[in-house]
Formats: structure tokens, C-alpha cells, sequence
């Protein structure tokens, strides 16, 4: 299942940083702890900064990849290219992720799956007010009808309301296929089962709370 731990907006590369090495407590055991296995980091805005901040992660023994949405589709969830000699950032790792084939992936979890099935999606505790955006965000794709170069009618996804972003959405495609390019097709392993990241000495503390008091991993809804 996924679970939505929180949403905010950071002012420094510092902080992204410190969220994504941060460890978190599940609600039921405060022994237990929860890390990001893999983490995907929208390249479009600040590249350079962003490419910076996956080589500093990568020191640090965490995995992450820098990403970008591509203008055509892909054949596959994802593709990790490496960037031309003459890019911004030549020779780096940039994950493209399709965005067709997570739409029907997000759909489903929207409207079939509740969050106690398996593949289901939780939100932390909150009020409507709290996550109205994010839902909005969520809910503001369908599929519409269009032709193709041949006149031939075909599916595409497009926004209902060009006013409402999809950066949320695009939030929940990225954690999608960063579970993927980690399990490289595996099983999700059960909580006993999940590997301990090594622990470094720069490592953050351990947080259990959002910074308004609010628990990571409440499964109320």
C-alpha cells in the first residue's frame, strides 16, 4: 500500500536533503523505523542544483535519481538515460518517467481501491481543508478523446481544469516509479523483512512528527 506522510514546500536544497535522510517511527512501534529506499527529485526547475544534491546523496549512502516527465511517450514505466555530452548536466543519470502508464495506476487508487486493499492509498490524519489541495491536484485528470496524425480517434490524458496544477500528481507518479526502479520487479518486502540503510555519522535525527505535532503515520482518515 502507499501512504501519504505529509506536504510542504521547502526554501533550501538543505532541507530537501534532510527530509529525504530522515527516518520516521511507524505509529504502532517507535522502534521500528521507516527510511526512503529510493527517491525521485523532479529535475525541471534548479537542474543543476538538483543533480548536486543526488551526487551528495549518493555519498551518504542513499539512493536517488534526479527525473523528468518526457514530451513523448515512453514504451516502459520508466527509462534511465544518461544526458548528452552537451546538456546542462553532461553525463549525468536522469530518470524519465512516462506519465501514461501511472494515470490508470493513480485512477484506480482514486476510485477502486480503498486504502486497507493491497495497493490501496492512506493519507496521514488530517482535515479536508489539509488535503483539498492535493486532492484536487489528484482529481483534475480524465481521459479524453483525440485524433491522431491519421484521423484516427485515440485516448489521451488531459487536465479538467487548466488553472489546478498536477504537481502532486506527478508527486505520487515519481514515489510510484521509485518503488519500481527499486524493487527491479520484486516483491514489496513485509515489515520484518525491510533492510536497514547503514547509518551514517552526518545522518539527521529520527523524526516521528510533522513539525506541527502531527503524527507521520496515522492510518485515521
Amino acid at each position: 500500500a502507499s501512504h501519504i506522510v505529509d506536504y510542504g514546500a521547502v526554501t533550501s536544497i538543505s532541507e530537501l536533503s534532510e527530509i529525504i535522510t530522515s527516518e520516521w517511527s511507524y505509529e504502532d512501534s517507535e522502534t521500528d523505523k521507516l527510511h526512503a529506499a529510493m527517491t525521485l527529485i523532479d529535475s525541471g526547475f534548479r537542474p543543476k542544483d538538483v543533480h548536486a544534491l543526488v551526487d551528495s546523496l549518493w555519498k551518504r549512502g542513499v539512493a536517488a535519481y534526479a527525473c523528468k516527465g518526457p514530451s513523448q511517450p515512453l514504451s516502459s514505466w520508466y527509462e534511465k538515460r544518461k544526458n548528452g555530452a552537451r546538456s546542462a548536466n553532461p553525463n549525468k543519470i536522469t530518470v524519465w518517467v512516462d506519465i501514461y502508464h501511472s494515470e490508470d495506476w493513480v485512477d484506480e487508487r482514486l476510485h477502486v481501491l480503498s486504502p486497507q486493499d493491497d495497493g490501496g492509498l492512506g493519507l496521514f490524519a488530517g482535515s479536508i481543508g489539509e488535503h483539498q489541495d492535493f486532492l484536487e491536484q489528484l482529481l483534475n485528470m480524465h481521459l479524453a478523446l483525440d485524433l491522431d496524425s491519421h484521423k484516427n480517434e485515440k485516448e489521451i490524458w488531459e487536465r479538467i481544469d487548466d488553472n489546478v496544477p498536477n504537481d502532486y500528481r506527478d508527486c505520487l507518479r515519481y514515489a510510484l516509479n521509485a518503488m519500481l526502479l527499486k524493487l527491479r520487479g520484486k516483491a514489496v518486502p513485509a515489515r520484518g523483512q525491510l533492510v536497514e540503510r547503514p547509518r551514517t555519522p552526518t545522518r539527521p535525527q529520527s523524526r516521528v512528527h510533522t513539525l506541527d505535532g502531527r503524527p507521520y503515520l496515522a492510518t485515521e482518515r
